[in-house]
């Protein structure tokens, strides 16, 4: 199954390279090759002609998504929900907490400072990045829809949160992120 929207990655072996190029022509899946994995930990892609893995960072469950906001990562984990994690130092990243949604965490983007969630089959969560403290939502929507991805509109008003899953295609107003409307 081939859907775009999906953000994963692959580690294949070099040696395996051509046989998995094979398999991608033969099920007509685009891929790329983007880097070489190396002992130390996070992929560096400031070039992308030159990547350097500069940390690495194990979460309780498994990784699926992740979003970047300055120096902070918020990590969709399926054990801990939305997992964030400290970039200061890629050699040694840390974790200075979580957010445990109530469903099966699917989703996370990051705009301006502002972070939206979705889980599976509760709901969509809007986080305030800028404010101190634990990681904590301004708002929870639960409507019981299996939810898989969020997306989110920039620069323009109304501001909207563009949610996908279980047949539905849903948008919210997030203009006022601690009041979502549809």
């Amino acid at each position: 199954c081939n859907e775009a929207q999906e953000r994963y990655v692959l580690i294949v072996a070099a040696e395996q390279i051509a046989e998995f190029g094979a398999l991608c022509d033969r099920e007509r899946c685009p891929y790329a090759v983007i880097g070489e994995v190396t002992a130390d930990g996070v992929l560096d892609v400031s070039d992308p002609k030159a990547l350097v893995l500069r940390g690495a960072f194990k979460t309780p469950g498994q990784a699926k998504v992740c979003a970047v906001f300055g120096t902070r990562a918020l990590v969709v984990d399926h054990m801990k929900g939305i997992v964030e994690v400290d970039l200061t130092n890629p050699a040694k990243m840390t974790s200075p907490g979580s957010f445990f949604l109530d469903g099966y965490a699917r989703d996370v983007v990051a705009s301006g400072s502002l972070a939206f969630a979705v889980d599976s089959p509760t709901g969509f969560y809007v986080f305030d990045l800028a404010r101190p403290g634990p990681l904590e939502p301004i708002a929870i929507v639960q409507d019981g829809t299996a939810l898989r991805t969020v997306d989110v509109t920039t620069g323009e008003a109304p501001r909207l949160a563009v949610l996908v899953g279980g047949r539905t295609l849903q948008i919210y107003d997030v203009s006022d992120p601690a009041k979502p409307i549809t």
